[in-house]
């Protein structure tokens, strides 16, 4: 059975006026990080909609289907915007983990990652939906170049109370050994990271804690956006059925 060693967090608004980033957790169940848009504070309006009905929606149904919270989440946009038609521009991504007995199920939509790393190294990452990770796809651009490609910030699926319903992509991970990491963030940590270095940090034997305020202090000096992070490390444990 699955259950968390240790875990840390971190949410800062960076070099803008508000945060509109947010992040939600319930230990050992589930792990959400939201960045929201739409300028004017809607973004930060967004992403903590986005967040607390994901939230409230995996406590009346921790066995939820993804296509089910889609409907939800676009419900919930929808009927905000009919109120307040000034909102009309805001959306929000996602990135969440969710944790079973024996796997994680890790759902996204927009730019927002989670990455999966073992003995210092990535074992798997999420595919954000942006232009560039398309154009390097077809080639257009290297991945080296991402990092200073005048669209590096442009979204190319986000959640805005779409019909139908923006959809969530997936991946489930059931290869989880004693010891793996699972991080969450914002775009706003890649401006101080290329991945080589974010992947650096988890080469020594440092705790989660250690690990969220070194990213803290290089996103602090190198990040012009909003910046979260989530991490969390996990630990198999056959004979017991209590998280620790």
């Amino acid at each position: 059975m699955i259950y968390i060693k240790s875990e840390a967090y971190l949410t800062e608004k960076g070099q803008c006026a508000v945060n509109e980033d947010t992040i939600v957790f319930e230990k050992g169940a589930l792990y959400l990080i939201c960045d929201g848009v739409g300028g004017n504070g809607n973004g930060q309006v967004a992403s903590k909609l986005v967040a607390a009905t994901v939230n409230n929606f995996y406590k009346n149904n921790p066995n939820f289907e993804l296509s089910n919270l889609e409907v939800t989440i676009a419900d919930a946009i929808i009927q905000l915007k009919k109120k307040n038609p000034s909102m009309k521009l805001m959306a929000s991504t996602i990135a969440l983990t969710r944790l079973t007995t024996k796997s994680i199920q890790i759902a996204w939509i927009g730019d927002s990652l989670v990455y999966h790393i073992r003995d210092g190294k990535c074992n798997y990452k999420t595919k954000g939906h942006t232009w560039v990770n398309q154009a390097i796809e077809k080639g257009k651009i290297t991945s080296l170049e991402q990092y200073f490609h005048p669209n590096k910030n442009q979204v190319t699926r986000i959640i805005k109370g779409n019909q139908p319903p923006t959809p969530f992509d997936c991946h489930i991970v059931t290869d989880l050994q004693e010891n793996d990491y699972f991080l969450l963030i914002s775009d706003g940590v890649l401006e101080a990271f290329i991945e080589d270095d974010l992947m650096a940090l988890f080469k020594s034997n440092d705790s989660c804690t250690e690990i969220i305020t070194t990213i803290n202090q290089q996103c602090a000096q190198f990040s012009n956006d909003n910046y979260s992070a989530i991490l969390y490390h996990i630990g198999i444990n056959e004979n017991s059925k209590k998280y620790q």
